[in-house]
């Protein structure tokens, strides 16, 4: 019966070695996992921020395009209104007159 539990004790011993180097595995796998992961997030939160970045000032550039586009069109359009109002002025006035004093 001594050898049966010998051979039942190495057995459990190895079984007991195989699973502390499977937990070891485990580790060390789960710690290459975490970095490539962490790898992966800074690399993507650098891409994401570029991208952002980039978005941003092409944005801006439009707006600014925009806004002068918008300031020419005004002072055009200010232009134009004291030109006519240069040409016209009398006839604005007597029409004002006339609207004034109907009845």
């Amino acid at each position: 019966m001594n050898p049966i539990l010998t051979k039942i004790a190495d057995i459990e011993a190895t079984a007991s070695a195989i699973l502390e180097e499977a937990a070891q595995k485990k580790a060390a796998y789960a710690g290459a996992m975490k970095q490539k992961a962490d790898k992966f997030d800074r690399n993507t939160d650098i891409r994401t921020k570029d991208i952002l970045e980039k978005k941003r000032a092409e944005f801006n550039a439009q707006t600014e395009a925009d806004v002068k586009a918008l300031e020419a069109q005004t002072k055009k359009h200010i232009a134009d209104l004291r030109e006519s109002y240069r040409e016209h002025h009398a006839a604005y006035v007597k029409q004002i007159i006339i609207n004034m004093t109907k009845e």
